[in-house]
């Protein structure tokens, strides 16, 4: 008997099916949300930026402004896989698109401070330091020991980057999927999930649509399906939710 033969994929199919995200908050790491756009209205319950002076942190209270449109996206595909979940904007990336490790870092502590469930993180960081590398890491443990579940891309070209590459994060990759439903798990390897990020329609700011292919796109509906699971399964931890992912994981065919 394998191990996937002692979990039951019929009901774990079950429970994502019934999930709405009800009482999961679910956090949007990124380039900030529009959230006047229709498709969001009423989703967004609290907004702030990350800023940073001689290289000292905070996170204050924002409007919901988004002039790369790359977090309104993200938010837009989480939404309307999880309709009940309440969106938390944490905007880290600047009007350039830039951003720096130490950015992330402090975006996830106040993840952490607010108490997040899932935290969708549709961006990487490649070639850090050692050191950026360790503490990196170390909030990345604290979030999973405060029961914050991190869903993260990978890069388009090089299939790897941080914070993905960490084994507690649940690291994502795009395929050509008709719908959330469907997606690939493989267990033990670095990039463990593809999912549903070739040519995606999603809110753009400016009350439009875009259509788009990458990783980015393909993490928002993976954080989606996880907030469908944690709110008919409350408390499920990032190493818990995999499992279940793995058990589900044959429902991934290609269109």
């Amino acid at each position: 008997m394998t191990f996937e033969e002692l979990l039951d994929r019929d009901k774990v199919l079950e429970l994502i099916e019934q999930g709405t995200g009800k009482g999961v908050k679910v956090g949007i790491l990124d380039s900030g949300v529009d959230f006047t756009h229709p498709a969001l209205a009423d989703s967004v319950h609290r907004s702030f930026e990350v800023r940073e002076s001689q290289g000292n942190f905070t996170a204050l209270e924002a409007p919901g402004t988004d002039v790369l449109g790359h977090g309104t996206m993200c938010a837009g595909v989480i939404h309307e896989i999880a309709p009940q979940a309440e969106l938390y904007n944490i905007k880290t990336l600047d009007e350039r698109g830039q951003n720096s490790p130490a950015k992330v870092i402090f975006g996830i502590q106040c993840a952490i401070a607010q108490g997040l469930h899932v935290l969708n993180l549709s961006l990487v960081s490649l070639n850090m330091s050692r050191n950026t590398i360790v503490d990196m890491l170390y909030w990345v443990e604290k979030a999973y020991y405060n029961g914050t579940i991190l869903v993260a891309a990978t890069d388009n070209k090089q299939k790897r980057g941080f914070p993905g590459d960490y084994s507690s994060v649940i690291a994502v990759d795009f395929q050509h999927f008709p719908d959330f439903r469907s997606f690939n798990f493989y267990p033990g390897k670095p990039v463990e999930m593809e999912a549903k990020g070739v040519y995606v329609e999603a809110p753009f700011p400016g009350n439009t649509y875009v259509s788009t292919t990458c990783t980015s796109i393909a993490c928002p509906h993976v954080t989606g399906v996880v907030a469908r699971l944690l709110s008919t399964m409350p408390g499920l931890t990032s190493f818990q939710v995999k499992t279940l992912l793995m058990a589900a994981r044959s429902s991934g065919r290609k269109a």
